[in-house]
């Protein structure tokens, strides 16, 4: 596959390790702890940008948000599921 591309053997061992590394578990773990802690903030993101939104409602979200974020830290097995 690589072979049609014209890298030099830096560039091609470079790529080998990064392969290497996607295929980790750890980076198939980090990958969803980040999936899941950007969807959160995504979320809160959007709904703080409402017209519509008060400001009980915005401490609320944040709130809510802090409070997820903290819960996905201290429980690691959350992050699997």
């Amino acid at each position: 596959k690589l072979r049609n591309f014209d890298l030099t053997a830096d560039l091609l061992n470079e790529v080998k390790s990064l392969e290497k590394w996607i295929q980790s578990f750890e980076f198939i773990v980090m990958t969803t702890f980040w999936y899941k802690a950007l969807q959160s903030i995504n979320y809160v993101s959007l709904s703080l940008q409402s017209e519509n939104i008060s400001l009980d409602d915005e401490i609320k979200l944040m709130k809510t948000l802090l409070e997820g974020l903290n819960r996905l830290r201290s429980s690691w097995t959350s992050v699997l599921n």
